[in-house]
């Protein structure tokens, strides 16, 4: 008989710079070795919000063109779009896989939230090392999670650091 406090959840954690296809493969992995459910978690960079209330701050067009004033609209607007080309990204590698997840957008700094997706389950967190220095890093040892962290610069297949590979 199965407890609840016997399940297992593998979080994958995203940010906008995420090795996405490492993190989900180290999770397919992870998961070979006993069965999880699958949750991805991209983490909202709260530093968009934040520079777009400083009234100096300018957003500067790749066409060229005339600065624009960057507003917290603006930031919101980035950072869904970022959010969802990742969803659509691990859509892309669960459908390839045949496998099924859930994926979520969260603020970095929403526990509650993050304490009801863990509830009871035994969870693992899978994340590239650059999420240590994230807020929601503390949220994650203090939930009692395994947390495997993943190179962010290093291309384990190739052995060498990763030039090509983008997050989102």
């Amino acid at each position: 008989m199965t407890t609840q406090s016997d399940k297992v959840r593998i979080l994958i954690a995203l940010t906008e710079s995420s090795p996405v296809p490492r993190l989900w493969k180290a999770a397919l992995d992870m998961r070979a070795e006993r069965p999880a459910d699958l949750f991805t978690l991209f983490l909202q960079d709260e530093r968009w919000l934040r520079a777009a209330s400083l009234s100096f701050t300018r957003e500067f067009p790749r066409s060229g063109g005339r600065p624009l004033n960057f507003t917290q609209q603006r930031a919101q607007e980035i950072g869904q779009e970022t959010a969802r080309q990742a969803k659509k990204l691990i859509e892309q590698l669960a459908a390839k896989s045949k496998t099924r997840v859930a994926f979520e957008t969260l603020s970095e700094r929403d526990r509650p939230r993050l304490v009801e997706i863990i509830g009871e389950h035994q969870s693992i967190l899978i994340a590239a090392d650059a999420i240590t220095a994230l807020p929601v890093y503390v949220h994650f040892v203090e939930l009692g999670c395994h947390i495997e962290l993943i190179d962010s610069a290093f291309d384990a297949e190739n052995g060498k650091p990763d030039e090509h590979e983008s997050g989102t």
